[in-house]
């Protein structure tokens, strides 16, 4: 390890130290633009423990993600439909981009002084420029797992409320009113989908919206078409008195089979791809049998 990698490394942990201190006995300030929207009307993301809420770091990450979301907060991209969906709050999703970039930055100089030990001496740029590439590129994979993950969740939430739409029937059927058929049916199960959906009830009713434009936002926000037709068929049955037991009977049938179709889709996928590997090893079997009898033809030549 040169000099200079040397005093980089001794600067790093001499300016440890009083940074853990400041964060460590640094006065709190809560987030009053998190609580706001958490006790208005709007439906803003929700945190799934107790202490999130309240703006109050719990852990070495929220106080990082705080921090960062206050003095940073307007800089940073975050996809917030996704995070709505996942029920991450940002702070938490700026303190993950973070640490994947701390890894980044300090693998390589970590690395490079591994290698100097067993004295394999690197030139001082590979690992600085090392340091910064990786830094960036881990950076995106909270990026990535969020989207993929909120492209899983609306995935089953599609799913799940296609047995919602059953339940709603079932309950307009049975002569409850279209309000009442959609709150009835959200406390059915204890599914996450379901308590979302109680959730906008629930703010329909205190706030006096009616809850097919609160279920109907919903589905936009989450990009999901099909809670947004259920909204539009309550919509009819509320200020119409329309008989909709059939439309939702058949709506929830047609995505059913559509999600038998992606399922089937997904399992063809699959097994094409299982393929692949099956093959490899028959030819690396068939050249362990070929070979050995190729090498022995040959010396015998």
């Amino acid at each position: 390890m040169t000099e200079m990698q040397l005093a980089l490394v001794a600067g790093i942990l001499i300016a440890t130290g009083p940074v853990l201190l400041i964060m460590r006995y640094a006065p709190r300030h809560p987030a009053l633009g998190a609580y706001l929207d958490a006790s208005s009307g709007s439906a803003g993301i929700m945190t799934a423990t107790a202490g999130e809420g309240t703006g109050v770091p719990t852990s070495l990450d929220d106080r990082i993600g705080y921090w960062l979301q206050r003095r940073l907060g307007n800089r940073f991209q975050v996809p917030e439909v996704e995070l709505e969906i996942l029920r991450i709050p940002p702070h938490r999703f700026l303190a993950q981009k973070v640490t994947f970039a701390a890894v980044g930055l300090a693998l390589p100089s970590v690395m490079s002084a591994l290698l100097y030990v067993l004295g394999v001496p690197m030139p001082i740029a590979i690992p600085v420029i090392g340091s910064i590439l990786l830094a960036v590129v881990l950076s995106f994979i909270p990026d990535y797992n969020v989207r993929d993950n909120a492209k899983k969740a609306r995935a089953e939430f599609t799913y799940v409320l296609g047995s919602y739409m059953d339940l709603v029937a079932m309950e307009r059927r049975a002569g409850t009113s279209p309000r009442q058929a959609l709150e009835d049916a959200a406390e059915v199960a204890d599914s996450w989908v379901f308590r979302r959906l109680a959730e906008e009830l629930t703010h329909s009713r205190l706030s006096g919206i009616p809850p097919w434009e609160r279920l109907g936002q919903l589905g936009e926000r989450y990009m999901v078409n099909e809670l947004t037709e259920l909204a539009h068929i309550m919509r009819i049955a509320g200020n119409e008195n329309a008989g909709v037991y059939e439309t939702l009977k058949q709506r929830s049938k047609a995505m059913r089979k559509a999600h038998l179709a992606r399922e089937l889709s997904a399992a063809n996928e699959t097994s094409t791809k299982r393929s692949a590997p099956v093959a490899v090893l028959g030819l690396v079997f068939l050249a362990l049998l070929v070979v050995p009898a190729l090498l022995s033809m040959i010396t015998m030549m």
